[in-house]
């Protein structure tokens, strides 16, 4: 009968107990449990033995030392001798000592052992979320570096970088900016970003990617300017020019190639007079691109919207995708520099021919395909050998060039210049009519014949003159290279007549203006 007694009595204590202690806070729920035990000990000792009633209480001791450490075991070890007291009062007061003494070295050393288990438990912790974290960046470092290895094109390139710090999968910055160091290295020109100039759209950008569970890869190829509030951004940053005399916390980033952390009520107000008014910064980071140990420009990050704060350490993190932007915008450079190398002329900055055979068919496939019409002038100088031969050939190449100039400046944006070789040259004039592309060359002739060049007294006619060949499509011929040769042709006949005049191709009859 006291068995069933004391446990209906326990199960019911037990039940309310845990029913209550749980809606309180941590330190009163262990509280509670060690009280509860204490009780389950004692009830269990009066109804049904006392005889291991100083044992069980050691187990109360442990308990108690777990959850409140030293304060914790010494407490629960007077309780559990009071308790033995009340309930066995005929101990000898030696048994009482002993008793005390167990309690108490058992009480320290638990907590001792509980301090201990917590401190492994927490470097234990410290140590996965280390793990967890560089796991995490690897993979960012992983997915950008393929990602870099698929293009050459620059503001691809931005994107990406820009991607691996803001996307959630990535290291999460609620926005990215990135400026590169003007050639002459005094300002810093904004060149692309991600995020968003207001709070509101980017709360918008993160319920979107929550509900479509979009991944890093996701993010990368999610080419800039796909969302209307980053494009604004883009736009913003990109109209920005920041003088570094004028700021030296950005000259001291670049110049030391070390991370920046501003969070001062004056740098960020500094910064925001240098990007206007219209982003709230509160704390920005500010973080060189070293390619070889030089710096090329900067990434600035911050957290408006989320205000999450960040130190040095945090921006430690970025470095690796900051090295490989720098390294990627420099091969991109190198590749876009080498290409234009392959494709210009080295003395007059104009088209070589080999780019013109290129463009000649591109062009004229396109004019042929939305119905078009293309027409090319050839333009050669006249007596050039004599110019050379009187004034020696370095004034030739200063001839070339300033000539080169003037026909970069009399065409439109659009029409594409080339130095064909020697002193002749090909203007290609899309979307223009035959008759249009005469009047141009008479006007490209006449600015010629009117500008005083170095030494032109010296020609036959003591001015320096262009002869001009002009042919069209479809006018004239149906093939690309029938149409240069059409041009070519005129150019011969205008040399015939005396020069210095345009003609243009006719089948069988050339005629000028």
């Amino acid at each position: 009968m006291n068995l069933l007694l004391a446990l209906s009595i326990t199960f019911i204590f037990i039940m309310v107990i845990n029913g209550v202690r749980f809606m309180l806070s941590p330190a009163w729920n262990r509280a509670l449990f060690c009280i509860s035990l204490l009780s389950v000990i004692i009830v269990s000792a009066l109804l049904i033995n006392d005889q291991w009633l100083s044992l069980a209480l050691f187990i109360f001791v442990v308990v108690s030392a777990f959850s409140f450490a030293t304060i914790g075991g010494v407490t629960a070890a007077v309780v559990a001798l009071i308790a033995v007291m009340l309930l066995s009062p005929s101990l000898h007061t030696q048994d009482y000592i002993i008793l005390f003494a167990g309690y108490a070295a058992v009480g320290i050393l638990s907590s001792n052992y509980a301090r201990f288990l917590a401190k492994e438990t927490e470097r234990g912790i410290a140590w996965q979320t280390q793990l967890f974290r560089q796991a995490k960046e690897l993979n960012i470092v992983r997915s950008i570096g393929s990602a870099l290895q698929g293009t050459l094109e620059l503001d691809r390139i931005l994107h990406i970088i820009l991607t691996g710090i803001t996307a959630g999968h990535g290291l999460g910055y609620n926005r990215a900016m990135l400026f590169l160091l003007s050639a002459d290295g005094k300002s810093l020109q904004g060149q692309a970003a991600i995020g968003s100039l207001r709070a509101e759209d980017v709360i918008h950008i993160w319920k979107i990617t929550t509900r479509e569970r979009m991944t890093m890869e996701d993010y990368i190829e999610q080419q800039k300017g796909a969302d209307k509030t980053n494009q604004e951004l883009i736009e913003f940053i990109r109209g920005l020019e920041i003088a570094l005399d004028e700021h030296p916390v950005l000259d001291e980033a670049l110049r030391h190639c070390k991370p920046v952390v501003l969070n001062t009520e004056h740098d960020v107000r500094m910064l925001n007079q240098r990007f206007g008014d219209q982003l709230d910064i509160a704390e920005l980071g500010i973080v060189p691109l070293l390619n070889h140990g030089e710096a090329i420009g900067v990434i600035v990050v911050d957290n408006h919207v989320s205000s999450q704060s960040f130190g040095i350490g945090d921006l430690q993190r970025i470095l690796p995708l900051a090295n490989q932007a720098a390294m990627a915008i420099y091969n991109a450079n190198l590749y876009h520099k080498t290409q234009e190398m392959a494709i210009t002329d080295g003395l007059t900055g104009l088209h070589n021919q080999r780019f013109f055979e290129e463009m000649l068919n591109t062009i004229y496939n396109s004019t042929r395909k939305h119905q078009m019409p293309l027409s090319m002038l050839v333009i050669d100088i006249d007596f050039f050998k004599n110019y050379n031969d009187t004034n020696g050939h370095l004034a030739g190449n200063d001839l070339l060039i300033q000539l080169a100039g003037l026909l970069k400046q009399s065409v439109r944006k659009e029409d594409l210049t080339f130095r064909f070789g020697g002193e002749e040259f090909v203007v290609l004039l899309s979307s223009t009519t035959k008759a249009d592309a005469l009047r141009i060359a008479e006007k490209i002739r006449q600015q010629i014949e009117a500008t005083v060049f170095p030494y032109e007294e010296t020609q036959p006619n003591q001015q320096l003159t262009v002869s001009i060949g002009v042919s069209s499509f479809p006018d004239d011929k149906s093939r690309p290279r029938e149409l240069f040769a059409a041009a070519d042709s005129a150019l011969y006949e205008a040399k015939k007549r005396g020069r210095n005049q345009v003609v243009g191709y006719e089948e069988g009859a050339p005629w000028s203006i």
